[in-house]
């Protein structure tokens, strides 16, 4: 879910015909994740005035590798259930 809210894609969307949601997202990860978000999710955050940090780059991209790394650690598949609840 948080994959689907970042990016503003869906995994049964078209273009994830061939590539899933979670390996477009785990090619990107941590390098390139920049190129995955809603590109007008940190619009308003590029807003901010000088004095508040929180919309900088680069704190928005550390941001963006954490909740990706969540969304992601998110699907991976348990030993436990793969093997011994299939």
């Amino acid at each position: 879910m948080l994959m689907e809210l970042f990016t503003g894609q869906s995994p049964t969307d078209e273009n994830f015909v061939r590539l899933s949601l979670k390996s477009w997202v785990q090619r990107a990860f941590p390098t390139e994740v920049k190129q995955t978000p809603e590109p007008h999710l940190f619009l308003q955050m590029g807003n901010s005035s000088q004095e508040d940090q929180s919309g900088s780059p680069d704190i928005q991209h550390d941001g963006l590798i954490t909740v990706m790394g969540v969304g992601l650690s998110c699907t991976v598949e348990s030993f436990l259930v793969t093997h011994f609840f299939s």
